[in-house]
């Protein structure tokens, strides 16, 4: 039976169509970009809709990122140690804005984008497993495997600094408020927090082992999540901004975490709701300063391979490693109809900051941008 018809077999048993039609496509991935073969089901207008294919990375994207005014999305990615990729992306357009890449040793050739020749300016960019956009949309912060931040000029992909002192994979990078500082989180190393305008780092927060979470710089300052490495709980570290100088001694508390052991996490961008995908294919969602479960659902049974919140905070997103991207209503705790175009693993997830569109990247170097609209428009109850 050919992809296609267990495609097609799988939704029919799933989501019965109750008189109403739905579209159906399939994707085959090639070494750039993803091409797309649609099914003989017509679209029913309410559900998502696939707004573009962005194709130009030769490699799988391992972090998504909006600018705060929705026009530009930056994707980074490579392979393991290897040379970074990392593209800003016209939205509107579906063109890169500008291209940033390593040039491998054994390469005389640059990658040109629209405006720009840049791989010869960063020979040492490896694999991008991070990015943050600041809240003017100035700047972008990414992280990978060499331990290092690098900021970019976030409309010209100029580099304009680096800070250097972590001695492992940044998994993590957020901007204070005021874009003064930028708080970043190492797998195998520390917390640090650094001074943007002086490229320096200000503190070390703390020490880390096998940290498995998520960071971000709220209001009050940067808010970490950590598994516990015994039991079924999760870990929420709390500093306090004083100016850019955080205490170093953060208020720590433990929430009731999962059953399996969590694959990944992420705050919503109030840093009010942690979102968390386990091995086993939960997901759970915490009010994060009551320390409560609000939402609990079941994707499969599958290892959830990223999740993302929408701005707003009423929508959840996971990917799966068998290339579904699912979305829910957490106001309803209804499950919203999935999206089949990836052929591999999901990767990265990333809401727009209007909520009304959704990107999706997998291991098949595939990046689509989906017109989502308003999620109650296509909901479906859980059974």
């Amino acid at each position: 039976m050919s992809r296609i018809s267990l495609l097609f077999s799988w939704v029919v048993a799933n989501f019965p169509l109750r008189g109403k039609a739905i579209g159906l496509s399939c994707a085959v991935a090639f070494s750039i970009g993803v091409a797309l073969f649609s099914g003989g089901l017509s679209r029913d207008e309410r559900f998502p809709k696939r707004k573009n294919i962005l194709r130009g990375h030769q490699y799988i994207i391992r972090s998504l990122a909006f600018s705060p005014d929705g026009s530009t999305l930056a994707s980074g990615g490579g392979p393991y140690m290897g040379a970074g990729e990392l593209i800003c992306w016209s939205v509107a357009r579906g063109e890169p804005e500008w291209i940033n890449v390593s040039v491998e040793k054994d390469s005389s050739q640059n990658r040109e984008s629209a405006t720009h020749i840049l791989g010869t300016l960063t020979p040492n960019l490896v694999q991008i497993r991070s990015l943050a956009f600041s809240h003017d949309g100035q700047t972008l912060a990414t992280g990978g495997y060499d331990g290092t931040v690098h900021l970019w000029d976030g409309r010209l992909g100029h580099l304009k600094g680096n800070l250097k002192g972590h001695g492992d994979l940044v998994c993590a990078v957020s901007f204070s408020p005021d874009d003064r500082t930028i708080v970043s989180g190492s797998g195998e190393d520390s917390v640090r927090l650094w001074d943007v305008e002086a490229g320096k780092e200000i503190v070390v927060l703390t020490r880390l082992k096998d940290w498995a979470g998520a960071l971000t710089y709220s209001k009050d300052g940067p808010v970490m999540a950590t598994r516990a490495v015994l039991g079924p709980h999760v870990k929420v570290w709390s500093w306090e901004d004083r100016g850019g100088w955080a205490t170093r001694i953060p208020a720590v508390a433990v929430i009731p975490g999962p059953k399996s052991a969590i694959a990944c996490m992420t705050f919503s961008a109030d840093a009010n709701l942690l979102a968390a995908g386990s091995m086993d294919g939960g997901l759970v969602v915490w009010k994060r300063t009551r320390g409560e479960i609000r939402n609990r659902f079941q994707m499969g049974h599958l290892p959830i391979a990223t999740v993302a919140l929408s701005t707003d905070g009423k929508t959840l997103g996971a990917g799966s490693l068998n290339g579904l991207v699912s979305l829910w209503d957490l106001s309803s705790d209804q499950e919203l109809i999935p999206l089949m175009e990836h052929t591999d693993a999901i990767t990265a997830l990333a809401f727009s900051p209007d909520g009304k569109l959704l990107a999706t990247a997998g291991r098949d170097k595939g990046l689509i941008l989906w017109e989502i609209g308003n999620p109650a428009n296509f909901r479906r109850q859980i059974r």
